[in-house]
């Protein structure tokens, strides 16, 4: 060898390995390299690190036995041989020595630089042949169980195949014994039946009566000419199938049932193949489709009846929404006609009120100050008739402003964009908390007058609304000509509302809802109303022009 052996020395004597030293260096075929230990306790942790290629251990290490060091390192697993050595020769120690795991048992003294050189080579030979040995024996058994595995599983999947195959077995038996559908398996190309459902032997009447249960279904001695006749629908799509390779699905054919007359049946077929792609043989299916045929064709006189008695009813529907439709107009227009002649009770009261009360009210005002202005003399008689002035002065302002509430004069006179401005003005004054945002872009020639009244109705009943539920920070209003069609828009910042819930509640009149949206549609707009609790509400209605 030519590679440096590297050798560590167990020993608690020093002329041991000087001597030992001087006779590893007088090897001549091996490189020796000599580390020495001389307590347990350092032999025992130089042997755990593993960094020498042999072990030399002596029997006695003071107070301790080598064999302790040896059955350590053996258990923990140490790869590199270990070679005792005794003063003394002893037959028991040896054999104690070699059981413990040692690779060879040297006696002190008896041995030669020759005998020490090969015991170490031999022993590190040893225990190589030893470590192949055992991985050989450790993949031999890995190999082993993995085989046995196999064979286990391999024996396991042709016990589940078995299985599978009975089970199979047993569902196209059920299936051919008590699926109501005729079933025909055939070979290629000779067309022999190889099974053949309850259901077709029946219908064919191979069987008796007395033997129909004990007929075979599977296995029989026939071919398709022994069930059918060439004239049979059935032959042609299990020969395209079973000769041919050709899928045959929901085709029609009759067939002769026991010698009675033809019955139609629904027949589908196609081919078995190999897993070459080879077709081995075929399949086919068919039901007997008369009931459905029956069905269908009075499905078909139910449907045309349904379809003559749908367009009658269609016709008297369409009769019957026309008039709806002819009544609905009729009442708009007595609607329209009413809240019109509505609107001129209003103005012809507002109008008497001016004309006869409010004239009045301001003679006896005059004429109740001019008196009070001669009687100087007489203080408390005067006062009197000034306190009378003072409230004919409010019965004056209260007339005025019923005639305002039944039809504002200012609309008459000066038309909606002014009365739109006075309104929104006076109701800053009456609600200082809550300005109007104005957005008018229309001229007045382009509102039609019978819908002046009506804008400024929705407008008074959206706006009063805003300040008395809504607990609203700005009131919008927008009044425009877009696209041909008069668009108003009221708005507020408020708490806004549920309409269902307002329904339900019964709130729906209370806020004036009903009558804006009666007012709108009436007058031939269309009304929404958008509200989004905390956000606020939005009426908007547009007008056709």
């Amino acid at each position: 060898m030519t590679d440096q052996i590297r050798v560590l020395l167990i020993d608690d004597d020093q002329e041991d390995f000087f001597l030992i030293s001087d006779m590893l260096a007088e090897a001549e075929n091996t490189r020796f390299k000599l580390a020495w230990v001389k307590t347990y306790e350092a032999g025992l942790e130089a042997i755990c690190k593993e960094e020498h290629d042999v072990y030399l251990l002596d029997y006695f290490i003071g107070a301790h036995n080598g064999l302790g060091i040896l059955k350590k390192a053996v258990e923990g697993g140490c790869k590199a041989p270990v070679i005792f050595l005794t003063a003394h020769g002893n037959y028991e120690i040896d054999l104690e020595a070699m059981e413990a795991g040692a690779s060879d048992y040297l006696a002190k003294g008896e041995f030669t630089v020759p005998i020490l050189e090969r015991s170490i080579r031999y022993s590190i030979e040893s225990k190589r042949i030893e470590e192949e040995l055992k991985e050989h024996r450790s993949n031999l058994e890995e190999l082993v169980r993995e085989r046995t595995i196999q064979h286990a599983e391999a024996r396991a999947d042709a016990e589940r195949r078995a299985r599978e195959a009975e089970g199979r077995q047993a569902i196209l038996e059920a299936l051919l014994e008590h699926i109501p559908v005729g079933i025909v398996l055939v070979n290629s190309p000779s067309l022999q039946v190889q099974a053949l459902s309850r259901y077709a032997v029946d219908m064919v009447g191979l069987a008796g009566r007395e033997q129909k249960r004990s007929q075979p279904l599977t296995d029989l001695d026939l071919s398709v000419a022994d069930l059918w006749p060439d004239s049979s629908g059935l032959l042609k799509p299990i020969k395209d199938a079973a000769l041919r390779g050709k899928i045959a699905s929901d085709q029609e054919h009759a067939v002769k049932v026991r010698c009675e007359e033809n019955i139609p049946v629904l027949v589908s077929a196609g081919p078995i193949r190999d897993s070459l792609g080879n077709v081995t043989g075929a399949v086919a299916a068919w039901r007997d489709i008369s009931e459905l045929k029956r069905i269908q064709e009075e499905l078909r006189i139910a449907r045309d009846n349904l379809e003559l008695r749908v367009q009658q009813r269609t016709q008297e529907l369409a009769e019957t929404l026309m008039e709806l439709r002819e009544s609905r107009e009729e009442l708009k227009l007595l609607a329209s006609q009413l809240l019109r002649a509505q609107e001129d009770e209003r103005k012809r009261i507002a109008r008497e009120i001016h004309d006869s009360i409010g004239s009045s009210l301001s003679a006896v005002k005059f004429c109740v100050e001019n008196a009070a202005a001669r009687l100087t003399e007489n203080p408390e008689v005067r006062e009197s008739f000034m306190t009378l002035s003072r409230a004919m002065e409010q019965a004056i302002d209260e007339a005025r402003r019923i005639m305002t509430d039944l039809r504002p004069s200012l609309l008459d006179d000066f038309g909606i964009i002014a009365t739109i401005g006075w309104f929104c003005r006076g109701f800053e004054c009456i609600y200082t908390d809550i300005p109007v945002e104005k957005d008018i872009r229309l001229e007045e020639s382009q509102v039609p007058e019978n819908l002046k009244i009506i804008i400024f109705r929705i407008i008074q009943e959206a706006m009063n609304n805003s300040a008395k539920h809504s607990r609203a920070r700005k009131v919008s209003l927008g009044l425009s000509f877009e696209d041909g069609c008069i668009a108003l828009r009221v708005s507020d910042d408020g708490v806004g509302f549920d309409r269902a819930a307002a329904a339900s509640k019964g709130q729906g009149a209370k806020f004036g809802l009903t009558s804006m949206r009666e007012r709108a549609e009436l007058s031939g707009g269309e009304f929404e109303i958008e509200s989004i609790r905390k956000i606020g509400t939005t009426i908007s209605v547009r007008w056709k022009k």
